[in-house]
């Protein structure tokens, strides 16, 4: 249906009908429904979800689209898998997260647009760049997710301004970046934090506090000073708590 209609047509028809197609997709709660049922309903959303439609990056698979308008930083041009709907801010497209459409701004989202846009060789920085800042303001209680993203894909720009010069090395991860002394928070000052948190041991509760304590200035906040300060109190009683674990 996909390949003989346009995607906006189909996904319309498909909400416009949801009524009458969510007891395939979202009926697993129901108990009429038997294990041959539940098998031919997890089918039908797989194969649903590995579509190919359009999306302003053009053909790919529903589940790795995002909804378009999430962000409108990022909705310009053709940055990322936005899918090519219309109105993307009726409720009723959420039964598109069924399919994997990313829905929301978070964490996911971010990255998500992050790999699509290191599909491009020469990438626009600044937005590359304002995609670290909205990682960065989403670390706090994601760490692991973008630990194992950055760490094993090459979504990491490095164009080595720190070392005086223009060349553009391209997308790494950050273990290159940590093999060739490369310090990415160079070419992102302002998402040093995240990645000077990210060139510290994974699961060390202290990381954080240094990377931070790094970044202090005469232009800091008092009260971030002091709950920093809090933070270096409380630290060494993690370690402990965590080591006795």
């Amino acid at each position: 249906m996909f390949r003989e209609c346009s995607t906006s047509d189909v996904l319309q028809f498909m909400r416009d009908n949801w009524r009458h197609y969510s007891k395939w997709i979202d009926g697993a709660h129901m108990k009429w429904q038997n294990a041959d049922f539940l098998e031919s309903s997890t089918y039908l959303r797989n194969s649903l979800s590995g579509s190919r439609v359009q999306s302003a990056k053009g053909a790919m698979p529903l589940q790795e689209t995002v909804l378009p308008m999430v962000d409108p930083e990022l909705d310009e041009r053709r940055l990322i898998p936005a899918l090519n709907i219309k109105d993307p801010h009726h409720p009723e497209w959420t039964m598109l997260s069924y399919f994997g459409v990313i829905m929301k701004g978070d964490i996911e989202y971010y990255l998500r647009c992050l790999i699509a846009i290191s599909e491009n060789q020469a990438p626009d920085i600044d937005k590359v760049a304002y995609i670290y800042e909205q990682i960065q303001t989403r670390h706090k209680g994601n760490e692991d997710l973008i630990r194992a993203a950055i760490y094993e894909r090459a979504i990491l720009f490095v164009h080595l301004k720190s070392r005086k010069t223009t060349k553009m090395f391209g997308w790494m991860n950050m273990k290159e970046c940590i093999s060739r002394n490369i310090a990415i928070e160079s070419d992102y000052p302002s998402s040093s934090y995240l990645f000077r948190c990210l060139s510290f041991p994974a699961g060390d509760p202290i990381a954080p506090i240094v990377a931070a304590a790094t970044l202090i200035t005469s232009s800091t906040r008092l009260k971030d000073i002091s709950r920093l300060f809090r933070d270096v109190i409380r630290a060494p009683k993690d370690v402990n708590i965590s080591k006795a674990a």
